[in-house]
């Protein structure tokens, strides 16, 4: 089983999750912690790491990949030629602990 990339239709990064999880595809879509403004208040959001990218595990022998192609929030895979993009292990968990140990601040240390 390899990790391949997958483009999201612009915002729809968590439909596109929710539906390939509905259909029991293996999916990581990484987020991380940031501080906004939003009207007038300091809020914290949870936000898509990569905007528009996420990653599927999948068996290139066995799995079908046009159900992935065509769920609701996926624009397409991503590929290079005629070759889909893998992502190896290692990058998957790399951005994992990056994902969760990264929290952006609006405000550094002594800053007003």
């Amino acid at each position: 089983m390899n990790w391949y990339l997958v483009m999201s239709k612009p915002r729809e990064e968590d439909r596109a999750y929710e539906n390939l999880v509905y259909q029991q595809y293996n999916c990581y879509l990484p987020k991380v912690k940031i501080e906004k403004i939003k009207q007038g208040k300091k809020i914290q959001l949870l936000e898509p790491l990569f905007p528009r990218y996420l990653f599927v595990q999948l068996n290139s022998s066995t799995d079908n990949w046009g159900p992935v192609r065509s769920t609701l929030g996926v624009s397409n895979m991503v590929r290079f030629g005629d070759s889909y993009a893998k992502v190896p292990d290692s990058v998957i968990e790399d951005i994992n602990y990056f994902s969760s140990e990264h929290q952006e601040s609006l405000f550094k240390a002594g800053e007003s």
